[in-house]
């Protein structure tokens, strides 16, 4: 008995038991006739929940043991607020403004745009649908493993190159994992294959000549550019269900923030902070609040 009462764990039962009764005896303003209902809708919601993750329906038994969950849950939920856990709680905060904002989400939701809409957003934001350049290329590499000065020697070799053919490159480099020569290949899968600054640098590379050094994420590269086809204005059907993602994000960013507007006018907003070290960053936040 006395190796009982020392365990931490009965001491930590007790005092919680004691803080819950003289809670109860202290706070006089709960309601005598507290309800917990489980109705229809609760049962369906729960198996219709059980059955998407399992793919069967609950038994009787596991049924019963999700609603008597449930109603702990509530319980501790309802006991939790009325002893304000919920205060200055991060995780709670972040949780309701996101359902906050799932509301302003619905609310734009019932707004399904036309047709005409739609292509009058296509039109409005004709640039972030164009196709990517696509270009036509054969390469010589250069490694900065195998050589002391890459950029030196891609140097002289293009001078060596200057105005001759596309086949006067031919094994002139250093051996190279990837193909040598693309045809037709867009900027995203260049950019891929090797790299964003190499995808980039082919805008402005002349066609029908050697030039660089070019790098890429291996090291450097003298290119000769055979074609360069510009983007394209994509058909409205070949864009149409991206258009329609696109506007109806844009439409619940845009009720989220007049929704959140029109909520600010009802606070007022005051930083104790010192402004000669946060002064430009409280203006700023002011100004993002204001749109």
């Amino acid at each position: 008995m006395k190796k009982l009462l020392k365990e931490p764990l009965l001491h930590f039962i007790a005092i919680g038991v004691v803080f819950f009764l003289v809670y109860g005896m202290v706070n006089t303003d709960l309601d005598e006739d507290q309800q917990i209902i489980i109705d229809l809708s609760d049962v369906d919601e729960i198996a219709t929940k059980f059955d998407a993750q399992w793919n069967r329906p609950p038994t009787e038994a596991e049924l019963g043991n999700l609603l008597q969950e449930k109603i702990r849950q509530e319980v501790f939920y309802q006991e939790a607020l009325k002893l304000n856990l919920d205060h200055n709680d991060e995780m709670i905060k972040r949780r309701l403004s996101q359902k906050m904002q799932f509301l302003s989400n619905d609310l734009s939701a019932m707004d399904t745009p036309t047709k005409e809409e739609l292509e009058a957003y296509l039109e409005e934001n004709i640039e972030s649908y164009l196709t990517p350049p696509v270009f036509s290329l054969k390469h010589i590499y250069f490694s900065p493993e195998s050589r002391d000065n890459p950029r030196q020697d891609a140097e002289n070799r293009l001078e060596l190159l200057k105005d001759a053919a596309i086949e006067a490159g031919e094994g002139k480099g250093d051996r190279f994992g990837l193909p040598m020569s693309y045809n037709k290949v867009n900027a995203t899968e260049m950019a891929r294959r090797m790299g964003t600054e190499f995808a980039h640098s082919l805008n402005d590379l002349p066609i029908g000549k050697w030039s660089g050094p070019v790098r890429s994420g291996y090291g450097l590269h003298l290119v000769f550019l055979q074609e360069r086809i510009a983007p394209q204005r994509p058909s409205f059907e070949s864009v149409e269900v991206k258009v329609r993602n696109d506007l109806s994000y844009q439409r619940q960013q845009d009720m989220e923030a007049a929704i959140f507007k029109e909520l600010m006018t009802e606070y007022k907003l005051e930083f104790d902070l010192d402004p000669t070290l946060y002064g430009s960053m409280m203006d700023s936040i002011k100004t993002g609040i204001s749109k």
